[in-house]
Order: C-alpha cells, then structure tokens, then sequence
C-alpha cells in the first residue's frame, strides 16, 4: 500500500510538472504567433525614424551650403574692393 500511495504521489508530481510545461509552451507559442506583429511595430518605428534622419540631414546639408555661399560671397567682395 506505501508502495502504490508513493507511486500515485510520484504520478501526481509528473502531472503538475506537464502541467507547467504545457503552460510555458502555450505562453510561448502566444508569443510566437504575436512576433509578426511586434516586428512590423519595429519596423513602422525604424522607418519612421529613419524618414526623420534623412529630412534632419538634408536640413542640416541645406543650411551648411547656405552659410558655404554667404561665405563665398564675402570673400568674392573682399577681393573685389
């Protein structure tokens, strides 16, 4: 009877041990099924991010080549006169 009360005990175990992996695999295959979405969400982002460093880029481009001429043409009177 010890014997068989140990085995059921032992069972018992086993079965809340399945019972936790079956719950880590189904919480990891909700996240499975989630990364196509979380991974499009990155991308929006980087894109978006990456859209802004290009207009901050030309903006700064811009206003170098603006101060480039100002200097040019100082330099263009300086000479002149």
């Amino acid at each position: 009877m010890v014997a068989l009360r140990a085995r059921v005990q032992d069972a018992e175990a086993r079965l809340e041990n399945l019972q936790g992996v079956r719950e880590a695999l189904d919480c990891l295959r909700n996240r499975v099924w989630d990364l196509p979405r979380q991974l499009g969400d990155d991308v929006d982002r980087l894109r978006t991010r990456c859209s802004q460093g290009k207009e901050n880029g030309e903006r700064a481009r811009q206003g170098l080549e603006r101060h480039l001429d100002w200097i040019r043409v100082l330099y263009d009177r300086l000479w002149a006169a």
